[in-house]
C-alpha cells in the first residue's frame, strides 16, 4: 500500500511503519510479489502492455499516411474506386515496411537494456539482498550508500552522514543532509530532511530507508520527468530535425507552384491534389525514422557483441563524431590492480603502525568499495583483531577523508585516512619513528617532501592520523581535527600494456586523448612519461584552472594533454569549455565524481562496475575498461552513422531528383507524366535497398576519422545529385516526347528510370570509391536485385491495368538502358569531383 504524499514526512516511525503494513524487518518475499502485482513495476513510465500495438498505431499518426488515407477516400468517393485501392494498398505497404523496422529495432534496443537493470539492496525475508530497483514495492526496507541512485520515493530510518544530491529535483546545487526525524505537514520540498526522493543519489555516508512511494505515484513520476527525457538533444539528433525541416520546406514550395500550375491550367482539381498530394509524399524519405532507428540499433546489436552497452541510442552517432577523448586513468590508462606498497612514518622509515591503522580504516569503513580498501584489507596484521568498530564518518569529496571509531579495551581511537593535503591540515602534530611527537610546524616541510618523493615514483599516497577520544565521545566532521599525522601508505597502479597501442589507435583514427584525474600532478606525470604518449609539459592543475577565466578557458586547455588534481566541478567545466567551442568530446570516467562530467559530454563512457549514479549519467557501458574497446565501439558507431548518412544523402538526392523531374515535366505535358499512385509506388519500391542500408559493409576510410552532422553538406549534395538525376530524368522524358510513345508507356519507361535510377545512385553513392572498388553488403544486393526484377516485371503482370502501366518494347528498355549507363558515369564523374574539393558526407 501506498501513504497519502502529504503524510509521509510527518508521521512518527510507528506511525509510517503501520501505515505501510511493514516493519523495520522489512518484507517477505511472497508479500512483495503480492504488492508488486498491485502496485505494478517501479519504474518511472509504465511499459506499453502491447508495445507491437502501440509501434503498429504510431505508422499511422504521421501527417502524411493521415494525408494518403484521406485521399484513398476521396478518390473512392468521386467514383475513382480503383485507385483509391491502389492508394490504401501502398499506404499499408509503406506502413508495414515502417513498423517492422521499428519492431525489430524496439526489440533489440529493450535486450540490450535489460543487461543494465539498476539494482537495490533490500532485506527481504530477514536478509538483505541485491535486486532490481523496478520489483521495489511500498513497505520495503532499502540500505543505501555512497553512489546509490535513490530508488523510490522514501522515508529516512537511520542515516550516517548521508549526503544526497537532489538538484535534478529541486535545482539546490549544494548537498542536503538527511536523518530521521519529523517534518511539519507544510515543510516544502527542499527542506524535508527526512525524506529522499527518486532520481537524486547519494553522495556520501549511508542510511536505511523505507519504501513510501513506487514508479509514477513518485514526485518524479508525477511530473513525468526521468533523466533521460531531462536530457537535452543529441547533436546528431538535432541535425536530423533540421534537415528534416529543410526537406519539408522545399516539398512544399515545390508542391505549391506544381498545384498552382495544374490548377491553372484547368485540369480535374481531385487529379491536381492527388498528384501534388504524391510528390510531397515522394519528396520525403518517409521510412527515415525508422531506417534511422534500425540502423543505429543494428550498430548497438554490433557493439554488444564487443563488450560495449549502448543506454541511448543516439549516443552512438555522437561517439562518431567524437574527436576529443577525456579520460581517467585507473584501469584506463592503468592495470586497475591497486597494489600496497608499504608503510612509511613522516620521517620516511618503514612503519607497521601506520600499517595497521590503515588496514583497520579499511576494514571497518562502510562507505562504497574501492581498490584501495581491497588492497588495504587484504594486509595481514597482528593484534588487528584486538580492535571493533564504535562509529565511523564516511568519506566526501569535500573532506577527502574518511574516520573510523574504533575500541581496543578501554581504549578509544580515532582513525583517519585519506588526501594528503586534507589530513596534513587536520593535524596539529606528527609520529616520528621514535614514538616521539612534535607539533606539525617544524615538520610540515618535510612531510611534503617524502610525499612530492614518493608521488614522482609514481606511487599513490595517502596520509593516515589518530586521535585518542572520550570514552563517551563520537564521531562528526567537526572530529577531524587536532590530529595526530602517523604516516603515509602507498600504493602502485601500473601502466595498462595496451594502453600506448590503444591511444595511439584512437590518435590515428582522429581522436586525441586527454587525461583527467584527481590524482596529484606528480603521479599523473609519471604515469605520462612510462606511457610515452602524453606530453609531460602540458600540464595543468586543478587550481590553475580556477584561476583562468571562463572567456580565456578554451585556448588555455585546447592543447593541454594532462589534467591533474581536478575535482568534479572543475572536470564538468572542462567537458563543457571543449564542447561549447563546437569539439566533439567524449569522457570516460567510472567514479561518483564523475558524474557530473558524463552528463555535460556529447557522449559519457562509463563502465559496468562503477556506481549507479555514474552508469545512470552514461550514455555507453563498457563491459570491459579498455581503450582498445572503446575504439571498436567508435568504429562501430562510425559505421552505424555512416549507414544512416548513406540513406539520407541517396534517398532524398534521388527523390529530389525525381520528383523534381515530374513536377518539371508536369508544366510541359499535357497529361500527368506519372500517376499519383504511380509516385507512391516508386517512393515504396526505391525504399526497399534503402531498409538494407543497416547491414551495409562500410568503408575502411569512411570509419577513419570522426563523423559529424553538417546540413549544409547534405543540402549541397542533395542539390547536387538531384539535378544530376534530373537532367537524365529529362532526358528521358524529351526522347520519350519525341518518339511519340502512348501516354500509358511513356509513364511506364519514366517509372522505370526512376526506380532504376534511384536503386544504381544507392549502389554508387554509398561510397566514395568507385563502386566495383567497393564492396556491397550481401543485403543490400539482394534487395537491389529483387527491386529491379520487380520493376521490370510489374508493366507485364496482371497489376499493369490497376497500376496504370503498359508494357514497353525492347528497343524502348534498351534506350532506357543507354540513358541509366550515362547516368551511372555523370554520378561517378560528380562523386569524384564533389569529394576530391574537400568535402564530406
Amino acid at each position: 500500500m501506498m501513504l497519502e504524499r502529504e503524510k509521509l514526512w510527518s508521521l512518527d516511525e510507528h506511525a509510517l511503519l503501520s501505515g505501510l503494513d511493514t516493519s523495520s524487518a522489512g518484507l517477505s518475499a511472497v508479500a512483495a510479489e503480492g504488492r508488486l502485482s498491485t502496485c505494478g513495476p517501479n519504474i518511472l513510465h509504465r511499459e506499453v502492455r502491447n508495445p507491437r500495438l502501440k509501434l503498429a498505431a504510431a505508422q499511422f499518426k504521421s501527417p502524411i499516411a493521415i494525408l494518403l488515407a484521406c485521399a484513398a477516400i476521396l478518390s473512392t468517393l468521386v467514383g475513382d474506386g480503383t485507385d483509391g485501392v491502389v492508394i490504401v494498398l501502398i499506404l499499408l505497404i509503406s506502413t508495414l515496411l515502417g513498423y517492422w523496422q521499428e519492431l525489430r529495432a524496439h526489440v533489440a534496443i529493450q535486450a540490450l537494456l535489460k543487461r543494465l537493470a539498476a539494482t537495490s539492496e533490500v532485506l527481504r525475508d530477514g536478509s538483505w539482498q541485491v535486486l532490481p530497483s523496478a520489483h521495489l514495492v511500498p513497505g520495503d526496507i532499502v540500505r543505501l550508500g555512497a553512489g546509490s541512485m535513490i530508488p523510490a520515493d522514501c522515508r529516512v530510518l537511520e542515516s550516517k552522514d548521508l549526503s544526497v544530491d537532489q538538484a535534478s529535483l529541486t535545482g539546490e546545487s549544494f548537498p542536503c543532509d538527511k536523518h530521521p526525524g519529523i517534518c511539519a505537514a507544510a515543510t516544502p520540498l527542499e527542506k524535508r530532511d527526512n525524506v529522499v526522493f527518486v532520481g537524486t543519489h547519494v553522495l556520501s555516508g549511508s542510511g536505511i530507508v523505507v519504501v513510501a512511494r513506487t514508479g509514477s505515484a513518485t514526485i518524479y513520476g508525477e511530473l513525468a520527468a526521468s533523466v533521460q527525457s531531462a536530457q537535452s538533444s543529441t547533436e546528431f539528433e538535432v541535425g536530423v530535425r533540421r534537415f528534416g525541416y529543410f526537406l519539408l520546406e522545399v516539398a512544399v514550395a515545390l508542391s505549391l507552384v506544381v498545384l498552382a500550375v495544374n490548377l491553372t491550367y484547368e485540369r480535374p482539381v481531385l487529379d491536381a491534389l492527388l498528384f501534388t498530394l504524391a510528390l510531397v509524399v515522394g519528396m520525403t524519405p518517409q521510412l527515415l525514422p525508422a531506417i534511422v532507428t534500425t540502423t543505429l540499433a543494428q550498430g548497438a546489436h554490433r557493439m554488444a557483441q564487443r563488450q560495449t552497452i549502448v543506454r541511448r541510442l543516439t549516443s552512438i552517432a555522437d561517439l562518431g563524431g567524437v574527436t576529443i577523448l577525456c579520460t581517467d586513468k585507473t584501469g584506463t590508462l592503468t592495470e586497475g590492480v591497486v597494489r600496497w606498497e608499504g608503510s612509511v612514518s613522516c620521517d620516511g622509515t618503514q612503519s607497521e603502525l601506520v600499517a595497521l591503522y590503515a588496514h583497520l580504516n579499511a576494514v571497518h569503513e562502510t562507505g562504497f568499495a574501492n581498490p584501495i580498501d581491497d588492497a588495504l584489507s587484504e594486509i595481514s596484521i597482528a593484534g588487528a583483531e584486538r580492535y571493533t568498530k564504535v562509529d565511523e564518518v564516511p568519506y566526501d569529496f569535500s573532506r577527502r577523508m574518511l574516520s573510523v571509531l574504533l575500541r581496543r579495551d578501554a581504549e578509544r581511537i580515532m582513525i583517519t585516512k585519506g588526501a594528503f593535503h586534507e589530513v596534513l591540515d587536520a593535524c596539529s602534530q606528527v609520529l616520528l619513528s621514535s614514538g616521539g611527537v612534535v607539533a606539525i610546524e617544524d615538520v610540515r616541510e618535510s612531510c611534503e617532501e617524502l610525499f612530492h618523493e614518493k608521488s614522482r615514483q609514481g606511487q599513490r599516497c595517502l596520509a593516515v592520523a589518530y586521535k585518542i577520544v572520550g570514552a563517551d565521545e563520537l564521531l562528526s566532521r567537526d572530529s577531524e581535527q587536532g590530529m595526530v599525522l602517523a604516516g603515509l601508505v602507498t600504493f602502485s597502479d601500473p601502466p595498462k600494456a595496451s594502453a600506448i597501442a590503444s591511444v595511439q589507435a584512437l590518435e590515428e583514427h582522429g581522436i586525441t586523448c586527454k587525461m583527467v584525474t584527481g590524482d596529484n600532478r606528480f603521479v599523473a606525470s609519471k604515469l605520462a612519461a612510462d606511457l610515452g604518449v602524453f606530453r609531460t609539459e602540458s600540464l595543468m592543475t586543478g587550481e590553475e584552472l580556477n584561476e583562468l577565466r571562463s572567456d580565456a578557458l578554451y585556448a588555455a586547455i585546447r592543447d593541454v594533454d594532462i589534467f591533474a588534481e581536478v575535482d568534479p566541478n572543475q572536470k564538468e567545466r572542462i567537458i563543457r569549455t571543449l564542447k561549447n567551442a563546437g569539439v566533439g568530446v567524449g569522457y570516460l570516467g567510472d567514479g561518483i565524481n564523475d558524474a557530473a562530467a558524463l552528463h555535460a559530454a556529447d557522449v559519457g563512457i562509463s563502465v559496468d562496475t562503477a556506481a549507479s549514479i555514474t552508469k545512470e549519467a552514461a550514455d555507453i557501458v563498457l563491459l570491459d575498461k579498455d581503450l582498445g574497446v572503446l575504439l571498436e565501439a567508435v568504429q562501430e558507431g562510425r559505421k552505424a552513422f555512416a549507414n544512416t548518412l548513406k540513406y539520407i544523402l541517396v534517398t532524398t538526392s534521388a527523390n529530389f531528383g525525381n520528383m523534381f523531374s515530374v513536377a518539371g515535366a508536369s508544366l510541359f505535358a499535357d497529361f500527368l507524366p506519372m500517376l499519383p499512385k504511380q509516385i507512391l509506388l516508386l517512393n515504396i519500391l526505391s525504399d526497399l535497398p534503402a531498409m538494407a542500408i543497416a547491414t551495409d559493409r562500410v568503408d575502411a576510410e569512411m570509419v577513419k576519422g570522426p563523423l559529424r552532422w553538417n546540413t549544409r553538406s547534405l543540402r549541397d549534395f542533395m542539390l547536387v545529385y538531384g539535378l544530376i538525376s534530373s537532367v537524365f530524368d529529362y532526358l528521358t522524358f524529351g526522347t520519350l516526347l519525341l518518339l511519340g510513345v502512348p501516354t500509358p508507356i511513356f509513364r511506364t519507361a519514366w517509372f522505370i528510370e526512376s526506380v532504376l535510377s534511384e536503386v544504381f545512385m544507392l549502389l554508387v553513392l554509398r561510397t566514395k570509391r568507385i563502386v566495383w572498388r567497393s564492396h556491397i553488403g550481401e543485403v543490400l544486393v539482394a534487395v537491389s536485385v529483387v527491386v529491379i526484377l520487380l520493376t521490370l516485371v510489374l508493366p507485364y503482370s496482371f497489376l499493369a491495368e490497376p497500376l496504370g502501366f503498359a508494357g514497353p518494347s525492347v528497343a524502348l528498355l534498351t534506350l532506357v538502358a543507354v540513358i541509366l549507363i550515362g547516368y551511372v558515369a555523370a554520378s561517378e564523374v560528380a562523386k569524384w569531383r564533389f569529394f576530391s574539393v574537400g568535402r564530406r558526407e
